[in-house]
Protein backbone atom coordinates (compact mmCIF):
# COMPACT_ATOMS: atom_id res chain seq x y z
CA UNK A 1 0.00 0.00 0.00
CA UNK A 2 1.30 3.49 -0.83
CA UNK A 3 0.48 6.77 0.85
CA UNK A 4 0.61 9.84 -1.36
CA UNK A 5 1.08 13.36 -0.03
CA UNK A 6 0.73 16.40 -2.23
CA UNK A 7 3.03 19.12 -0.96
CA UNK A 8 4.29 22.34 -2.43
CA UNK A 9 8.07 22.20 -2.89
CA UNK A 10 8.20 25.89 -2.01
CA UNK A 11 6.62 25.16 1.39
CA UNK A 12 9.05 22.35 2.09
CA UNK A 13 12.09 24.33 0.93
CA UNK A 14 11.09 27.27 3.13
CA UNK A 15 10.74 24.91 6.10
CA UNK A 16 14.08 23.24 5.35
CA UNK A 17 15.83 26.60 5.10
CA UNK A 18 14.23 27.92 8.31
CA UNK A 19 15.00 24.81 10.35
CA UNK A 20 18.42 24.15 8.85
CA UNK A 21 17.47 20.52 8.25
CA UNK A 22 18.27 18.48 5.18
CA UNK A 23 15.47 16.41 3.63
CA UNK A 24 16.07 12.70 4.13
CA UNK A 25 12.91 11.31 2.58
CA UNK A 26 13.43 9.77 -0.86
CA UNK A 27 11.60 11.74 -3.52
CA UNK A 28 10.97 9.91 -6.80
CA UNK A 29 12.29 11.62 -9.93
CA UNK A 30 9.40 11.51 -12.34
CA UNK A 31 6.96 13.94 -13.92
CA UNK A 32 4.99 15.72 -11.25
CA UNK A 33 7.63 15.43 -8.54
CA UNK A 34 9.60 18.13 -6.77
CA UNK A 35 13.24 17.67 -5.86
CA UNK A 36 13.78 19.44 -2.51
CA UNK A 37 17.45 19.98 -3.33
CA UNK A 38 16.57 21.59 -6.64
CA UNK A 39 13.37 23.29 -5.54
CA UNK A 40 11.90 22.95 -9.01
CA UNK A 41 8.93 21.05 -10.28
CA UNK A 42 8.70 19.05 -13.45
CA UNK A 43 5.41 18.85 -15.31
CA UNK A 44 2.28 18.56 -13.20
CA UNK A 45 1.80 19.06 -9.49
CA UNK A 46 4.23 17.84 -6.83
CA UNK A 47 3.76 14.33 -5.41
CA UNK A 48 5.55 12.82 -2.48
CA UNK A 49 5.29 9.08 -2.04
CA UNK A 50 6.34 6.81 0.75
CA UNK A 51 5.50 3.15 1.22
CA UNK A 52 3.47 2.34 4.30
CA UNK A 53 5.76 1.76 7.24
CA UNK A 54 8.50 4.14 6.07
CA UNK A 55 9.10 6.92 8.56
CA UNK A 56 9.42 10.56 7.68
CA UNK A 57 12.23 12.64 9.12
CA UNK A 58 10.97 14.09 12.42
CA UNK A 59 12.18 17.23 14.13
CA UNK A 60 14.12 16.47 17.30
CA UNK A 61 11.87 16.00 20.31
CA UNK A 62 8.62 15.82 18.33
CA UNK A 63 6.93 12.43 18.13
CA UNK A 64 5.20 11.31 14.92
CA UNK A 65 1.40 11.12 15.15
CA UNK A 66 -0.35 7.75 14.92
CA UNK A 67 -0.66 6.66 11.25
CA UNK A 68 -4.40 7.34 10.92
CA UNK A 69 -4.52 10.60 12.93
CA UNK A 70 -4.98 13.92 11.19
CA UNK A 71 -4.30 17.29 12.82
CA UNK A 72 -6.24 20.51 12.23
CA UNK A 73 -3.69 23.33 11.92
CA UNK A 74 -4.62 26.86 13.02
CA UNK A 75 -4.01 29.81 10.66
CA UNK A 76 -1.08 31.42 12.57
CA UNK A 77 0.84 28.12 12.39
CA UNK A 78 0.34 28.08 8.61
CA UNK A 79 1.46 31.71 8.31
CA UNK A 80 4.62 31.01 10.31
CA UNK A 81 5.28 27.91 8.22
CA UNK A 82 4.79 29.68 4.91
CA UNK A 83 7.08 32.57 5.81
CA UNK A 84 9.69 31.06 8.15
CA UNK A 85 9.06 27.34 8.36
CA UNK A 86 7.56 25.30 11.18
CA UNK A 87 9.33 22.00 11.84
CA UNK A 88 6.28 20.38 13.44
CA UNK A 89 3.97 21.30 10.57
CA UNK A 90 6.62 20.16 8.10
CA UNK A 91 6.78 16.76 9.81
CA UNK A 92 2.98 16.50 9.86
CA UNK A 93 2.79 17.35 6.15
CA UNK A 94 5.39 14.72 5.30
CA UNK A 95 3.42 12.18 7.35
CA UNK A 96 0.19 13.10 5.50
CA UNK A 97 -1.28 14.00 8.90
CA UNK A 98 -2.70 17.46 8.15
CA UNK A 99 -6.29 18.42 7.48
CA UNK A 100 -7.81 21.84 6.98
CA UNK A 101 -11.07 23.56 7.85
CA UNK A 102 -12.84 26.09 5.65
CA UNK A 103 -12.26 29.02 8.08
CA UNK A 104 -8.49 28.41 8.02
CA UNK A 105 -8.49 28.01 4.25
CA UNK A 106 -10.49 31.25 3.94
CA UNK A 107 -8.12 33.18 6.20
CA UNK A 108 -5.13 31.94 4.20
CA UNK A 109 -6.81 32.79 0.88
CA UNK A 110 -7.46 36.33 2.18
CA UNK A 111 -3.83 36.79 3.22
CA UNK A 112 -0.54 37.59 1.56
CA UNK A 113 1.18 34.34 0.63
CA UNK A 114 4.49 33.50 -1.02
CA UNK A 115 4.12 31.90 -4.46
CA UNK A 116 0.40 32.56 -4.01
CA UNK A 117 -1.22 30.52 -6.78
CA UNK A 118 0.85 27.41 -6.19
CA UNK A 119 0.47 27.64 -2.40
CA UNK A 120 -3.30 28.00 -2.66
CA UNK A 121 -3.52 25.11 -5.11
CA UNK A 122 -1.56 22.89 -2.71
CA UNK A 123 -3.69 23.94 0.27
CA UNK A 124 -6.79 22.87 -1.68
CA UNK A 125 -5.32 19.36 -1.89
CA UNK A 126 -5.37 18.84 1.88
CA UNK A 127 -8.14 16.78 3.48
CA UNK A 128 -10.96 19.23 4.19
CA UNK A 129 -13.06 18.69 7.28
CA UNK A 130 -16.84 18.94 7.26
CA UNK A 131 -18.01 22.34 8.49
CA UNK A 132 -20.59 22.67 11.25
CA UNK A 133 -23.75 24.67 10.64
CA UNK A 134 -23.71 28.15 12.23
CA UNK A 135 -26.62 27.21 14.53
CA UNK A 136 -24.64 24.21 15.79
CA UNK A 137 -21.75 26.49 16.70
CA UNK A 138 -24.03 28.95 18.50
CA UNK A 139 -25.63 26.14 20.50
CA UNK A 140 -22.21 24.63 21.21
CA UNK A 141 -20.90 27.94 22.63
CA UNK A 142 -23.88 28.20 24.98
CA UNK A 143 -23.86 24.53 25.99
CA UNK A 144 -20.19 24.76 27.04
CA UNK A 145 -20.57 28.24 28.54
CA UNK A 146 -17.74 29.61 26.43
CA UNK A 147 -19.21 33.07 25.80
CA UNK A 148 -16.90 35.80 27.06
CA UNK A 149 -13.90 33.48 27.38
CA UNK A 150 -11.79 35.21 24.73
CA UNK A 151 -12.58 32.98 21.77
CA UNK A 152 -13.26 34.44 18.34
CA UNK A 153 -15.96 33.12 16.01
CA UNK A 154 -13.27 31.35 13.95
CA UNK A 155 -11.85 29.78 17.14
CA UNK A 156 -15.32 28.43 17.95
CA UNK A 157 -15.75 27.13 14.40
CA UNK A 158 -12.40 25.32 14.68
CA UNK A 159 -13.24 23.81 18.06
CA UNK A 160 -16.62 22.51 16.86
CA UNK A 161 -15.07 21.25 13.62
CA UNK A 162 -12.31 19.45 15.55
CA UNK A 163 -14.78 17.94 17.99
CA UNK A 164 -17.17 16.72 15.28
CA UNK A 165 -14.34 15.28 13.17
CA UNK A 166 -12.42 13.89 16.17
CA UNK A 167 -9.13 15.60 15.33
CA UNK A 168 -6.79 17.62 17.54
CA UNK A 169 -5.95 21.29 16.90
CA UNK A 170 -2.36 22.48 16.52
CA UNK A 171 -2.27 26.12 17.65
CA UNK A 172 -0.06 28.59 19.49
CA UNK A 173 -3.00 30.82 20.46
CA UNK A 174 -3.06 30.65 24.26
CA UNK A 175 -6.81 30.94 24.72
CA UNK A 176 -7.63 28.49 21.93
CA UNK A 177 -4.96 26.06 23.16
CA UNK A 178 -6.24 26.20 26.75
CA UNK A 179 -9.84 25.57 25.79
CA UNK A 180 -8.86 22.90 23.25
CA UNK A 181 -6.90 21.23 26.06
CA UNK A 182 -9.90 21.38 28.41
CA UNK A 183 -11.99 19.74 25.68
CA UNK A 184 -9.30 17.10 24.95
CA UNK A 185 -8.80 18.58 21.46
CA UNK A 186 -5.25 19.96 21.79
CA UNK A 187 -2.45 18.54 19.65
CA UNK A 188 0.44 17.34 21.81
CA UNK A 189 3.69 18.15 20.02
CA UNK A 190 5.89 15.83 21.98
Amino acid sequence: MRTTLNLDGTLLNAALKATGEQEKTKVPSRPGSVDPAEGSATTGGPRWERTQGERCTAAAGVAAPPPQMKVLVDTPIWIDHLHRGDATLRRLLLADAVCIATPVLGELFAGNLPDRQRTLADLRLLSRLQDPAPEQVLDWIDARRLGGKGLSWVDCLLLVTAEQNKVPIYTRDRVLARIAGNLKLAFARG
